[in-house]
């Protein structure tokens, strides 16, 4: 999952709209054909919109990116939750979905990275549970785990770095890099799965309304119908 670096200069001439989610004004941003890394990609944001309270802060944003044989999609946005909080959420999902959507997990083993402030370790665990569980056991700075239906990825962050009022930049006619962190992201070029637990954890989930904030990520996973 790739982000241009804020050593870059601020997008241009971003396509800007102003949009209705079902009674939440929002402002999109769409910049194509960007030539930065290994493949062309397309940046899409969300972004709340005037007199909200989630006003000038990105809600999500996506990257498309030009590829053989089709294009990947990924997706992010802040979270505003601790470790400990955060992986409790992340194992009750999991159960969840283990259960009722992806029964074929169950017995299927758990890849991914840990990263704490000494090491960054590949792991092999027996089922995703399994891995959450050893991920309770020490601080992490970023983990990601594997799955067939789109990886996912976390950055804890300890105090988050909020960008400022996004309108400014774009009265301006350009798109800011900064971006708010700690990041959960997941790639959701075949599914939009994800997007349920995000709004779990996103930093705008006690402003905005749980089944408008999903459809705002869900937007901008942009998963091929």
């Amino acid at each position: 999952m790739e982000e241009g670096a804020s050593t870059f200069p601020p997008y241009e001439n971003p396509k800007i709209d102003e949009i209705q989610i079902d009674g939440l004004t929002v402002v999109t941003a769409e910049v194509a054909n960007i030539h930065e890394g290994r493949s062309p990609r397309s940046h899409f944001r969300i972004i709340g919109g005037p007199k909200t309270s989630v006003a000038g802060h990105t809600l999500v944003y996506s990257d498309t990116y030009t590829r053989t044989p089709e294009d990947e999609v990924y997706s992010y946005a802040r979270h505003n939750v601790d470790q400990r909080v955060l992986l409790e959420r992340l194992e009750g999902f999991l159960t969840s979905a283990l259960v009722t959507d992806f029964a074929e997990l169950v017995h299927r083993p758990a890849t991914g990275v840990m990263q704490t402030a000494d090491e960054m370790t590949e792991f092999e665990y027996s089922g995703y549970l399994e891995a959450v569980d050893a991920m309770k056991s020490a601080p992490l700075i970023f983990a990601r785990m594997n799955f067939p239906f789109g990886d996912m990825t976390v950055e804890f962050q300890h105090p988050a770095d909020i960008a400022e009022d996004e309108f400014r930049c774009i009265s301006e006619g350009t798109l800011q890099r900064d971006l708010e962190r700690p990041l959960f992201a997941f790639e959701a070029t075949k599914s939009d799965v994800w997007t349920t637990f995000l709004a779990s954890i996103h930093w705008a989930r006690g402003r905005v309304q749980p089944e408008v904030l999903r459809q705002v990520l869900k937007m901008a996973a942009r998963v091929p119908a």
